[in-house]
């Protein structure tokens, strides 16, 4: 999808709202130009949503997956510590 949004940016078609990591390599060579939003750009806030487990605790991988995205993704932002916002889901990061 993101390459074909990029193909009619470059067409001059259109533009597009998107991550700079999700288009580094079109920057880099200079395909498309990027103009920040607002003074200090654009933040979106991510969730995760767990299903419950039926038994216990979340499954390891499960928790190993939160744990790499504590430890190299966004380390301020997420953490195993957090409490479910509401019954049945389980916020972790912000």
């Amino acid at each position: 999808m993101t390459e074909a949004i990029l193909s009619m940016v470059r067409a001059g078609l259109g533009v597009t709202v998107a991550a700079a990591w999700a288009i580094g390599p079109e920057l880099a060579a200079k395909r498309v130009a990027a103009v920040r939003l607002g003074p200090n750009g654009f933040r979106r806030r991510w969730l995760a949503a767990l299903r419950r487990p039926r038994r216990g605790r979340q499954p390891d991988y499960v928790l190993e997956f939160i744990r790499l995205l504590s430890s190299e993704v966004a380390p301020a932002r997420f953490s195993l510590a957090r409490q479910p916002a509401r019954a049945g889901r389980a916020a972790t990061g912000s």
